[in-house]
């Protein structure tokens, strides 16, 4: 197999993964008891450097300000689907 089809592999791995703490992530944020503990806080840690590019391109849209639903959050977890999309690909 070459490299960078295992590399492509390691890092379909990786993003995977992400997903998961993006999921970990939404289904604690409706599940008040979860909400406080430090496995979570460790998970959204570690998925808010990919959420703030998001979030920051978010609040400049007046129309999304004040909305229910976090989109930044949505969109940084669609990117990180497409990105294991694209490597698939590979």
């Amino acid at each position: 197999m070459p490299f960078s089809r295992l590399l492509a592999l390691a890092l379909i791995y990786l993003l995977r993964f992400v997903e998961v703490l993006f999921l970990i992530s939404a289904v604690s944020s409706w599940i008040p008891p979860l909400r406080d503990t430090k496995l979570i806080g460790l998970v959204r840690y570690l998925i808010s450097p990919i959420i703030a590019p998001f979030r920051a391109i978010t609040s400049r849209i007046n129309a999304l300000r004040g909305f229910p639903v976090d989109i930044s959050f949505l969109l940084a977890f669609l990117a990180v689907e497409l990105l294991i999309m694209i490597l698939m690909m590979v």
